[in-house]
Parts: structure tokens; C-alpha cells; sequence
């Protein structure tokens, strides 16, 4: 699907904004792309980057499928034969049940409550310690190396969890 029209918030919905989330919600069924700014603070994102070039740095990559307790990891991905979508990228991923220094979850929680709002569940579904409805929130922070990084095309499900899935460009 197409982006029919990109539009800028200069204000951030608030979750309880019921007029304002119904109107982006359809403009999303419509095709529409939605650019927030201020979701998330700048500071925490730089000092998050940074420890994230580190961990990609200093250890071992390592690919894990994701199953309820799996620990927060980071894999390097080149055209994995394992990945449904092809790409070259840096990934980390941290999921709700384990513990983190940056508390991502908190970090990102606003983000999470928009999500869920646009999706009509409740702002805290699925960000427990333990998935619900088959379903878990996760952060997956994508690192594209230059001149070599991509994600081939493809569309991630919409269904009753998520009719978006927002980006954070840091």
C-alpha cells in the first residue's frame, strides 16, 4: 500500500483525544502516513543510540526466535535465509518481560498507547511480562549499514493487535 497523502503533527495526539485519533485512524485506512514529532525525548534516544553502537561493537551477534521468556537480544541480518523479509540491517530487539537499563518500554510507552488507541484496545494491551491473545509488544531498533543496508518491500499484518506499526527514526 501506497502512502495517499503524508501529513505532520505538529502537536502530539493525546490517547484520550478521541476526535483526533478517529480522524488519523481513518486517514490511515485511507493510505495516509502520519509523522509525529516529540513522541519520545531526544536525550534518552542519543544516550539509548550510543549504548547500542556499543553492544553491536563489543558482542556477539546472535539471531533468537521470539518465544514467551526469550531474553532481549541482537543479531546481525544479511539476507538471513531464516528471515521472512530479506535485508541487511543491525537489529536489537527488547521485549516487555526482561529487564533493561534504558527501561525501552517506558521510554517508548507513549508511542505503545497510540498504537493501541488507533487499533481500539486498551493503551496497556500487550505490554505485560506475558503475552496476551497469542500477542507481545516488542522494540526492534534496525541499524542499516551505508551503502550496503536495505528491507525488501513488504506489508506487516493488520489485524485486531496493530492497524499501524510505528517507526521511530533517531
Amino acid at each position: 500500500m501506497f502512502s495517499r497523502d503524508i501529513i505532520t503533527l505538529t502537536v502530539t495526539p493525546r490517547i484520550g483525544d478521541d476526535g483526533l485519533l478517529r480522524k488519523i485512524r481513518e486517514g490511515l485506512l485511507q493510505g495516509d502516513t502520519f509523522i509525529v514529532k516529540g513522541m519520545v525525548a531526544r536525550e534518552p534516544l542519543i544516550r539509548l543510540r550510543d549504548y547500542l553502537a556499543t553492544i553491536g561493537r563489543t558482542s556477539l551477534p546472535n539471531y533468537l526466535r521470539i518465544n514467551e521468556g526469550c531474553p532481549n537480544f541482537h543479531r546481525l541480518n544479511d539476507s538471513d535465509e531464516r528471515s521472512y523479509v530479506k535485508g541487511c540491517f543491525h537489529q536489537f530487539v527488547f521485549f516487555p518481560w526482561n529487564q533493561d537499563i534504558f527501561r525501552v518500554f517506558d521510554l517508548f510507552r507513549n508511542v505503545f498507547h497510540l498504537k493501541n488507541r488507533l487499533s481500539l484496545i486498551e493503551p496497556d494491551k500487550f505490554l505485560g511480562r506475558k503475552p496476551e491473545d497469542e500477542c507481545t509488544s516488542r522494540v526492534a531498533f534496525q541499524f542499516y549499514p551505508r551503502g550496503q543496508g536495505f528491507l525488501n518491500r513488504h506489508q506487516d499484518p493488520v489485524n485486531y493487535h496493530q492497524l499501524t506499526v510505528p517507526t521511530v527514526v533517531m
